[in-house]
């Protein structure tokens, strides 16, 4: 008789025990311990004791149980029986129960294909739109506290909250519901089924999908564009062709999306969307997909900014240049909305594009458009942010030396930008506008020169005087937030009021 002992750890209040059962019970499956029909029958009946325990440990560890355990049963009845079982908790009270409930069916979808979708998909749909609101239906209107219902609350994506008049601000990381596990759960099943599905995820399917792209909770979103990736992986030739343009405006939000989470999801999801893409296919999607791709290779978050060089390097091949011209005017008019974003990481990150696209595309292509970028960098180089200033100091310095002639109209204020910018008190910066001034030296030269040999004649000397600790900005605290430093508070600005009846007591 095998021994079994592994079984009673599955539904251990301790992780790590967990674990270690479920690699025990792996284990022991592959070694063909399913040819013991009484050890066989002994796992089946305690993976049935597990999912109808009151402990989440326990539900949990039978439904992956379960998952481990449904390759090696050809019994249909076992299947039948954790088809219902994960029908009836798909909207389980424990979210880590839900995500084992996804994982089975991920399972058993590989295992008897698209039957198990179709079977899941009314009860999947239902829960879905039965959660996109915190509130239910009935509620849409004001009750008689005058509380708002959530069709009536501004969400603010941008900022990550969700406005209320009545109620005030909430954060947009709340739980909402079962909502971001019920499409991790569409997800697997899409993964599970694979191109089967395609046929069944009509309209109706797919704009739940969109809709959660635009959800106010950004787990929310980022699981719906991991839905995308999934969805984008088993569309492939005909099924492809009929959303191309549909998916290609829906990457795009989330390429641009403000939590750097999202947008790393909408990148994984756009590589999977351009995979085996002619390039006829390619023509029609870049206007839309290239200038967000393009900045993403400069985002400030890493994993975003690598993977999408990646991506770039994958997708475009050597043609990335020949690409980015053709769509010119696209990519401009991206990069200047980019510039004027209100996160400080989009506006870096857009003059790092601007002086990229001024010194290595097709300056044919560019040309015509110099002017605006160089006002949306002036823009950047006034910026509260100081690594906003820093990009667009360097970047303006960049530009001149492509444009020179193009860049007289805005000379003279860069010149007062520049020299300002010397003074700062972050060392980059000072570094940033002097190896703009020298590049303004080599493209205009004689023109130039006098002009900053005269300032330095001036203003070098004074570091002679300049005392050992600086005292610029010393009303400003010595902590940033985004690159902004805030001002110190007065004495006695942030004290709290004396508790009531306590007023002139010392």
């Amino acid at each position: 008789m095998a021994d079994l002992e592994y079984l009673g750890g599955l539904d251990d209040n301790k992780h790590l025990v967990r674990e270690r059962s479920l690699i025990a019970l792996e284990k022991a499956l592959q070694e063909g311990i399913c040819k013991d029909s009484d050890a066989a029958e002994k796992i089946e009946a305690r993976v049935f004791e597990l999912l109808d325990s009151p402990a989440w440990e326990g539900r949990q560890g039978g439904f992956l149980a379960g998952k481990l355990l449904a390759p090696h049963v050809e019994n249909a009845d076992f299947s039948e029986r954790l088809l219902d079982y994960c029908i009836n908790h798909l909207e389980d009270v424990e979210s880590r129960v839900r995500l084992a409930v996804g994982e089975l069916l991920k399972q058993l979808a590989s295992l008897r294909g698209v039957d198990i979708y179709l079977r899941l998909q009314p009860r999947l749909i239902h829960s879905i739109e039965g959660n996109f609101d915190r509130e239910p239906l009935e509620q849409e209107k004001e009750d008689e506290s005058g509380q708002q219902s959530p069709r009536s609350m501004r969400s603010d994506t941008t900022i990550g909250l969700i406005w209320n008049k009545q109620t005030g601000l909430r954060h947009d990381t709340e739980g909402w519901k079962c909502l971001e596990t019920t499409f991790k759960v569409m997800q697997c099943l899409i993964e599970g089924t694979g191109e089967a599905i395609a046929p069944h995820l009509g309209p109706h399917e797919r704009s739940l999908i969109y809709r959660a792209l635009l959800h106010p909770n950004r787990f929310v979103r980022e699981t719906g564009f991991l839905t995308m990736n999934s969805l984008c992986s088993i569309l492939r030739g005909a099924n492809l062709m009929p959303q191309l343009d549909e998916l290609a405006g829906w990457l795009g939000k989330g390429l641009g999306d403000n939590w750097s989470q999202v947008r790393y999801a909408a990148s994984v999801a756009t590589r999977a969307f351009f995979d085996g893409m002619d390039q006829e296919s390619m023509s029609k999607v870049m206007p839309v997909l290239c200038p967000r791709m393009c900045l993403n290779r400069y985002y400030v978050a890493e994993g975003v900014r690598l993977y999408s060089q990646a991506t770039w390097a994958e997708v475009m091949k050597d043609d990335g240049r020949k690409w980015v011209a053709e769509c010119a005017p696209q990519v401009v008019d991206y990069y200047i909305e980019a510039s004027q974003a209100n996160n400080h990481a989009v506006r870096e990150a857009a003059c790092a594009c601007i002086a990229e696209l001024m010194n290595k595309v097709d300056t044919t292509a560019v040309a015509p458009f110099v002017p605006r970028l160089l006002a949306a960098l002036v823009d950047c180089f006034k910026d509260e942010s100081w690594p906003v200033r820093d990009a667009a100091c360097g970047a303006c310095g960049k530009c001149i030396g492509s444009f020179p002639e193009e860049s007289r109209v805005v000379l003279g204020e860069l010149y007062d930008l520049w020299f300002a910018h010397l003074w700062d008190n972050i060392w980059s910066v000072r570094e940033s506008a002097a190896v703009a001034l020298g590049l303004v030296v080599k493209a205009y030269g004689e023109e130039a020169s006098p002009k900053v040999t005269a300032w330095l004649k001036e203003n070098l000397a004074k570091a002679l005087v300049q005392p050992k600790d600086s005292k610029r900005f010393a009303e400003m605290a010595n902590t940033t937030t985004f690159g902004v430093a805030g001002k110190k508070p007065m004495l006695g600005e942030n004290t709290p009021p004396p508790p009531p009846g306590d007023e002139g007591v010392p």
